[in-house]
């Protein structure tokens, strides 16, 4: 069977790839079953062993997926990825996946060797060859090749041969993605460095998947392609460029890849910067749509993280969302149905506040976004600076659809020298029946926190969509007057 693959990536930042799995699952499969995703731990494979796949291409082939990703272990530096090897796992309910071994091997000279930068492994089928093609970025320490390099096995697991690489039609390209539409034709969606300049174009493959014919279209100033095709429509998902930040990723549609393309739209609710990860992979698991996202970490690479998180695709209507985050949701591997058994329900969701912050890394929706510590980038909630008398403010999440929940973990701010800073001395905990706030918990006087978790129970359960913290009386911080701040709010 010949499938039609999608993936992003992002280079010299980061690698963030999209896949798109399409076809009818057949071949032998194990028994199907129910089971649940995680988001936010790392994710083990059947051995036990963190799992190492980064800028992850996902191949479904004899009823297995297949994952591919870098190994990343021991780069705990910022931009420190260089090339370790392309692991390869596999899964017949892409929660459990079995390491099987390492599809392209690391070198000890050449463009797999040492000190250089290997990214991608989009991984096709080429019919006319029978052979497996994997498509990689070949670059030096300071991203100044932008080459393409081609290996080929004759199974899906490898090893790969690697047969070299270079500059395509005399073009430094980056961030690429592979993919075979459904005529059997490859293409090639990369960054076309022009003097600097980035400009995200698509190439067609010559017959073999290891060489580029020619260009098709020219698409702007973005990165981490991912393309899908569903009932005839073409949608390609990408990133703006803002380095290790996350972003409001979008996409955009066409009956055809030389376009024209629609605008661009965004793919999950804007406040959350698709909820704080960047674009790896769609897979498609019948009518199932699910994506996968990468969420970095730019001081120890190693300790990224991969989120999986269902979507919407509607061809008529030409859209594409991913309208929730669920830091655990169930599988169900023989009709790919899925359920929603999410903890804690103030992930992502909308925050309202009487004052905010939105500058120096605090913000209110940065009080939801699953970060516990308060780090560069990423402080928390905090009010506005400046007041110099003590005052009321407040923080609101609306829950979206009405949740029951009987339990506030509040996270005080903990940045070094800062601990429990902000952390309000009166306050309660609120929650909306319709017409009026009703008090859950009252608190007065309350010790300044260290970095610890402060829970708050009230010995039954509330069935509503909207919960707030009100605090009556403040704590000075430092010269920026009276603040009510918070690493994190979650509610269970």
């Amino acid at each position: 069977m010949n499938l039609m693959f999608s993936k992003a990536s992002k280079t010299s930042f980061f690698v963030v790839w999209f896949i798109l799995i399409w076809g009818l699952f057949g071949g032998t499969q194990a028994q199907a079953s129910t089971n649940t995703i995680n988001n936010g731990p790392h994710w083990y494979d059947t051995n036990g062993n963190q799992i190492q796949a980064y800028g992850s291409n996902f191949t479904w082939s004899d009823g297995y997926f297949y994952w591919f990703g870098l190994n990343w272990t021991g780069n705990n530096t910022g931009g420190n990825n260089n090339f370790q090897g392309m692991n390869c796992y596999r899964s017949t309910d892409l929660v459990n996946w079995e390491y099987v071994g390492v599809a392209l091997a690391n070198q000890t000279s050449g463009d797999l060797g040492p000190n250089r930068v290997v990214e991608n492994g989009d991984v096709i089928y080429n019919n006319e060859t029978k052979k497996w093609v994997m498509w990689l970025h070949i670059d030096n320490e300071s991203y100044g090749e932008g080459k393409v390099g081609i290996a080929t096995s004759d199974s899906i697991t490898g090893p790969y041969t690697y047969k070299g690489s270079s500059n395509m039609l005399g073009k430094l390209l980056r961030d690429q993605t592979a993919w075979v539409d459904d005529d059997g034709t490859g293409y090639l969606f990369a960054d076309d460095d022009v003097n600097g300049a980035r400009n995200l174009k698509i190439f067609k493959m010559n017959s073999s998947y290891t060489d580029l014919d020619s260009e098709v279209a020219s698409l702007g100033h973005i990165e981490a392609p991912a393309v899908q095709k569903v009932n005839g429509v073409y949608y390609l998902l990408s990133s703006e460029l803002t380095g290790w930040a996350t972003n409001r990723n979008k996409y955009q549609t066409a009956t055809s890849l030389a376009g024209p393309w629609s605008d661009r739209v965004d793919v999950a609710p804007p406040e959350t910067n698709t909820y704080n990860t960047q674009t790896q992979n769609i897979i498609r698991a019948g009518n199932t749509f699910i994506y996968v996202g990468g969420r970095w970490a730019q001081g120890n690479l190693a300790d990224s993280r991969y989120i999986m998180l269902p979507m919407t695709v509607n061809s008529s209507a030409k859209t594409m969302y991913i309208p929730n985050y669920y830091d655990s949701w169930s599988l169900n591997s023989s009709d790919w149905s899925w359920s929603d058994t999410s903890n804690n329900k103030a992930l992502f969701k909308a925050v309202t506040a009487s004052s905010s912050l939105e500058n120096y890394g605090w913000g209110k929706a940065k009080a939801v976004d699953e970060r516990r510590n308060s780090i560069s980038g990423f402080m928390g909630y905090s009010s506005q600076l400046g007041q110099s008398s003590n005052h009321t403010e407040w923080i609101e999440i609306n829950l979206g659809d009405v949740k029951t929940f009987s339990k506030v973990v509040l996270y005080p701010r903990n940045d070094s020298g800062h601990e429990g800073d902000g952390f309000p001395i009166d306050f309660k905990i609120q929650v909306w029946n319709g017409s009026t706030w009703l008090d859950r918990v009252s608190k007065t006087n309350y010790t300044k926190p260290d970095h610890s978790a402060q829970e708050f129970t009230w010995g039954f359960s509330d069935t509503t969509n909207r919960i707030r913290v009100q605090a009556t009386n403040l704590r000075t911080v430092g010269n920026d007057g009276y603040l009510m701040q918070l690493s994190e709010i979650e509610v269970y």
